[in-house]
């Protein structure tokens, strides 16, 4: 077997150089987080954001169909819709790291 060095035990147990290790610390506390997340169950967030949606939908299609001047700005919104999913990430991650 090809020895790559990663740990090492002179005499206790090391690793490589400290950028290896700060990777080891920052994947092992996210896996700890994702197990958090997942023993504690839905948050109210959780629950609530598919709903939420699908009323803010509903609304915004009601709207559409009723507001002339929506209808009318409908076509610009649509060409600008692939620029505004591409920010969804990026809230979904502000909101991790303000918990």
């Amino acid at each position: 077997m090809h020895q790559k060095g990663l740990i090492r035990f002179d005499p206790d147990l090391r690793l490589l150089n400290s950028s290896f290790r700060e990777f080891v610390r920052l994947v092992g506390e996210r896996d700890e987080l994702e197990k958090q997340e997942t023993q504690q169950g839905g948050s109210t967030w959780t629950s609530l954001k598919w709903p939420l949606g699908l009323g803010f939908g509903t609304i915004i299609f009601g709207l559409i169909m009723t507001q002339e001047e929506l209808r009318t700005a409908l076509p610009a919104v649509l060409t600008l819709f692939p620029l505004l999913l591409q920010g969804i990430p990026d809230l979904s991650k502000a909101n991790v790291k303000s918990s």
